[in-house]
């Protein structure tokens, strides 16, 4: 990873669409341009506090995410399955029981996806597709607290 203390931050940009007003904060590391949308100003105003923080403290930006290296490690350092469940126990209060369904379905697939190993034999004991599909709907679940996982 390619570090740089080369960073010029700019002021957040609003961007005037047909269905809706979005703003965009860019800035520069090493040369190199990097820009992120956000729904909001104030959303967009704390990411930007955060990049010119993180500048003034004098930290290292990476070269390839734009980011300060502090903040990667922060987010590199939580686990998938943590990070699919706080998301899920986020979501859950605000949607409709079809949206609540699809999440749990959507993070399951992708939990699968991401710890399957592809092109290589099952293991033995490992549960097959279905049954699986269904724990870790379980899982996703914040009403269902521990999964029901069937014997077989």
């Amino acid at each position: 990873m390619e570090t740089s203390h080369d960073v010029r931050i700019w002021a957040i940009e609003t961007v005037r669409g047909k269905r809706r007003t979005t703003y965009r904060v860019r800035w520069l590391v090493a040369g190199k341009k990097f820009g992120e949308y956000f729904a909001t100003v104030g959303l967009a105003d704390s990411f930007r506090s955060d990049l010119v923080t993180a500048s003034r403290k004098g930290e290292a930006f990476d070269t390839e995410s734009g980011l300060p290296v502090l903040l990667m490690r922060k987010l590199a350092t939580k686990p998938w399955f943590e990070f699919a469940r706080e998301y899920a126990d986020m979501k859950w209060p605000n949607s409709s029981p079809r949206y609540r369904k699809s999440t749990a379905e959507s993070l399951g697939r992708i939990t699968l996806a991401m710890t399957s190993n592809r092109g290589s034999l099952p293991e033995v004991g490992s549960p097959e597709g279905r049954a699986l599909r269904q724990a870790l709907m379980s899982l996703f679940n914040p009403r269902r607290g521990q999964p029901h996982c069937p014997a077989g």
